[in-house]
């Protein structure tokens, strides 16, 4: 019941405050250009690359491990903090190199004002672990919303002023800003916290695995807007970010729920024992699968709508990358639930394995073949994803126990679903746009009739997907 509650409250404050960043995010597609857009972009891959040494995979450590005392709270707050001030420091007195290499003088202003965020975050990111391993979504929920509300504010306020660039960093200071005061408020009573220099063994020994998992996660998101970066221009940079958060569209209103609960939920399960796990990994897999794939399906038909109803003309050019990132996007679906049910089963070492084949796989394609313009670069880049799955179904047998037969077996009526999807979105295609109707009304009709497809299809086929509808209907009935 617990488990049930938590995914509903962060599915609907989550959502919420999806809304209100996509709202803003209309607003700054038409006062930021692709250029500021980029250089923001470029400023944040480098100061992301950090936050994996800043962290070293202690929230992992915080949510899974059996009993917690004051000590370990203060010995991992201590760890982060001395890495976070080190970090900073770095990237400090290295800003103007780093500003040189992509030929963004711009950067070197905006790498500061980002690690002013980063210095909150060591504390910001044990409470919120603390309040995780609880499974405390409500509160939670607060604490993400309060920051979501001065992120906006700042951003649009800044925006609005020309402060170009800098407008998105001190809004992501606000944000965090905005979650620790919240958190200070909604931490249980007796809470305590010192940083201690000393306790740092177990969860340096713990993060190995993890920060080499993180490491080549955040290494394989970022190669694509660093290289684009590099070889192309901030401009690039900025379409392909205006393109790839187009398709993380599924990732803003499910991503949040998903990333607060898969990992405490399916630790539960690993220690009743590996059945329990495997049958909670495969279930969750199906519904993410259910929701993810129509969603991709509609938003790689109608990108060219969906992108000029949403950020206007300024990024039609970024629509032709929309349907090689979503069909990427797809591929990984299945296997969203596999990096969590490593973590929880003590093997993070294997996640950033199969992670890093897929890094080294999209280095591979992109040294040989060579990049010659943008739309080459994605296609590039949605072949490695591609190939690079095989880690994880190897993964996912080896450690798991759930090979690629029960994989696919287990996706076989998503997939119906999402093939039904497809057919809705084919003919929706090529009725509307022979009508040459408005981008606004193409993606609304669009997305109502493939909507009711995906609704009929859940009962026709009695995907799982429909008896937890029917439990919320039920729900409200009642009440």
């Amino acid at each position: 019941m617990q488990i049930r509650r938590s995914l509903w409250i962060t599915f609907a404050f989550s959502n919420a405050s999806t809304v209100i960043l996509f709202a803003v995010s209309l607003v700054l597609a038409r006062i930021l250009t692709p250029q500021e857009i980029g250089i923001f972009s470029l400023s944040s891959v480098v100061v992301t690359f950090a936050c994996v040494f800043r962290d070293l995979g202690t929230s992992p450590y915080l949510i899974r491990k059996g009993e917690l005392s004051d000590e370990d709270i203060g010995s991992v707050l201590g760890l982060t903090m001395f890495c976070a001030i080190s970090l900073a420091l770095a990237l400090w007195f290295s800003r103007h190199l780093i500003a040189g290499y992509f030929g963004e003088p711009m950067i070197a202003e905006v790498i500061p004002i980002l690690l002013v965020g980063f210095l909150m975050v060591p504390v910001a990111n044990l409470m919120t672990s603390l309040l995780v391993r609880r499974l405390s979504a409500g509160r939670s929920a607060w604490v993400g919303m309060s920051g979501t509300a001065a992120y906006a504010t700042v951003l649009l306020v800044l925006a609005l002023n020309g402060f170009g660039p800098k407008a998105p960093a001190w809004a992501n200071a606000a944000n965090l800003a905005g979650n620790l005061l919240c958190l200070w408020v909604v931490m249980p009573k007796g809470f305590r916290m010192w940083p201690r220099l000393s306790g740092w063994g177990p969860p340096l020994r713990f993060s190995g695995g993890v920060v080499v998992s993180n490491l080549a996660g955040v290494c394989y998101n970022s190669l694509p807007e660093a290289a684009i970066g590099r070889m192309a221009g901030a401009h690039e940079v900025g379409l392909y970010s205006r393109a790839n958060g187009t398709v993380s569209l599924f990732q803003q209103v499910v991503g949040p729920t998903i990333n607060y609960n898969a990992l405490p939920v399916i630790a539960k399960a690993y220690h009743e024992g590996p059945v329990a796990m495997v049958s909670m990994i495969a279930k969750s897999s199906e519904l993410v699968t259910v929701l993810a794939w129509p969603i991709y399906v509609w938003i790689a038909m109608f990108a060219a709508d969906i992108i000029a109803v949403l950020y206007g003309p300024t990024w039609a050019s970024a629509a032709v990358l929309v349907p090689w990132l979503c069909l990427a996007a797809a591929a990984r679906a299945p296997f969203l639930m596999i990096g969590a049910g490593l973590h929880a089963a003590n093997q993070p070492f294997a996640a950033g394995v199969v992670t890093s084949i897929g890094l080294v796989t999209r280095l591979a394609l992109v040294a040989v073949l060579g990049v010659s313009d943008l739309h080459l670069f994605v296609m590039l880049l949605v072949a490695a994803d591609v190939l690079a799955l095989a880690g994880w179904v190897y993964a996912s047998r080896r450690y798991l126990d759930f090979g690629l037969r029960a994989s696919i077996a287990n996706q076989r009526r998503s997939a119906m679903v999402g093939l039904c999807c497809l057919v809705a979105a084919l003919v929706m295609q090529v009725g509307l746009h022979a009508a040459h109707g408005p981008a606004w009304v193409n993606a609304l009709a669009s997305l109502a009739v493939i909507g009711l497809v995906w609704l009929a299809s859940l009962l026709v086929f009695r995907h799982p997907f429909a008896e937890e509808l029917r439990k919320i209907a039920s729900k409200v009935r009642g009440t």
